[in-house]
């Protein structure tokens, strides 16, 4: 994809490097998206009916939960933690989990200091994990940007 931009009363070409879909294989994507808006729709559609109960689905398409996501990207500057302390990296958060699984404290699902947001990779990365061992580095995540970036912490 080509866009041209004018600033400054200059015009220059931005290329944006693409690839396409992994899922439909049809559409071109953005090199750092994992697939099309599509794709994505029908595969949280799916998950919801086959894995998620009733009221887990239903949270996730809140209006409380999309503005307590944002809120998160917001207070973390749109970072994943996972990326920026763990390997070094300035990468883009997409997801943000729940440190603690909603099937075990329902009541902290819209706790801001229980949620933390990721890339997909280290979503993924951060679910397959032992859940205490998650947890933890998950936490300690947290303490690593409060300790960095905010005037309380450090």
């Amino acid at each position: 994809m080509r866009r041209k931009h004018g600033g400054g009363g200059r015009i220059e070409e931005v290329v944006m490097l693409t690839k396409f879909c992994p899922r439909c294989r049809s559409k071109l994507i953005p090199l750092g998206d994992v697939s099309c808006p599509g794709c994505t729709s029908d595969r949280h559609k799916l998950y919801d009916s086959t894995r998620r109960d009733k009221r887990t689905a239903e949270f996730y398409q809140s209006p409380e939960w999309a503005a307590v996501k944002q809120a998160v990207h917001y207070k973390y500057h749109g970072l994943c933690l996972y990326s920026l302390f763990e390997m070094n990296r300035v990468e883009q958060a997409y997801s943000v989990h729940h440190i603690e699984p909603l099937r075990d404290a329902w009541e902290k699902r819209l706790d801001i200091d229980t949620l933390i947001p990721l890339t997909a990779s280290a979503h993924s990365l951060i679910e397959q994990m032992d859940k205490i061992a998650a947890k933890a580095l998950c936490y300690g995540l947290l303490k690593k940007w409060k300790e960095k970036f905010t005037p309380e912490g450090g």
